[in-house]
Formats: structure tokens, C-alpha cells, sequence
């Protein structure tokens, strides 16, 4: 996406439209459709992973605020007949799928800030950290080896 953005800018509009950036948000659709349909197919389960499982537990858009930030939502129409989007009920598949698609194509960039995100959040939810470590902790060599994580 940014590679399609910053080619774009140097054409003229109508060539970057056509060549550029509608086959890109094209490819991204199509991307987003699949990753949908197999988040629909998948059961629920812990070998899922906390990731995954934790985003099926999502019971409303205000449990995710990056959906409101980015417009996301269902479209629907107000009593005055205009459009609104409702955050309301529980998250769509569709938007989860947006959700992660728009994090794998930012993670290429800067794994740091993934990584120190993660941490953050880790951090703010000690519950959280208690399941990476134990899910860590599962994995860990059968020689009796133990992952630790230490913050200063």
C-alpha cells in the first residue's frame, strides 16, 4: 500500500487511479474476502492462539476503538434517512479480517513498534501477560528449561 501510494503521487491522477491504486485496493479486497472466509470456517479453540482467540471474544466495536478511528462499522441509516455507521453489536468477521490484513501490511515496515505495542499492551493487562507466559511456558524445551520475561 504505501509502495502503490508513493508511486502514485509522482503520475498523474487518472494513470495512478487506474494502474496503481485501484488494482491494489482490489488485491487488498480480495485479500480481506479470503482471510473473512477462513475466520468463518475456523473453529474456536486454544490451538488457535491468544491472538485469535481473544479477537472472537469481542463483544462490541468499543472493545476495539481503532474500528471507530478508522470509519469502520456497519453501514446502516439513521431515522432522518442518513447514512451512519453503527458500532453497535458485536464485531463483523469482515471487520476483523480489515483489522488484521491492515496490521500484516504495516508489520512489514517496523516490527519494532509491533513488538513494542505488544509489550505495552501486555503491560496494561497483567491477565494478558499470565496467558503469553503460560502459553510460552508450555513450549518451552522438555529439559526442564523455563521462559522468563523481565521487564526494568
Amino acid at each position: 500500500v504505501e509502495d502503490a501510494t508513493a508511486k502514485g503521487v509522482v503520475l498523474p491522477e487518472w494513470i495512478a487511479t487506474r494502474f496503481i491504486w485501484r488494482p491494489v485496493r482490489l488485491e487488498r479486497a480480495r485479500i480481506v474476502a479470503r482471510l473473512q472466509h477462513a475466520l468463518e470456517v475456523v473453529g474456536s479453540g486454544e490451538k488457535l492462539g491468544l491472538w485469535l482467540n481473544s479477537v472472537r471474544k469481542l463483544q462490541s466495536y468499543a472493545d476495539v476503538p481503532v474500528l471507530k478511528q478508522i470509519q469502520r462499522g456497519r453501514n446502516t441509516w439513521n431515522v432522518e434517512g442518513k447514512h451512519v455507521l453503527d458500532f453497535s453489536g458485536p464485531v463483523s468477521t469482515a471487520d476483523v479480517a480489515e483489522l488484521i490484513v491492515g496490521l500484516l501490511f504495516a508489520a512489514h515496515k517496523n516490527p519494532a513498534i509491533g513488538a513494542a505495542q505488544t509489550l505495552l499492551f501486555l503491560l496494561e493487562h497483567p491477565e494478558r501477560m499470565d496467558e503469553v507466559l503460560t502459553e510460552l511456558d508450555a513450549e518451552a524445551p522438555s529439559d526442564g528449561g523455563k521462559l522468563t520475561l523481565s521487564i526494568q
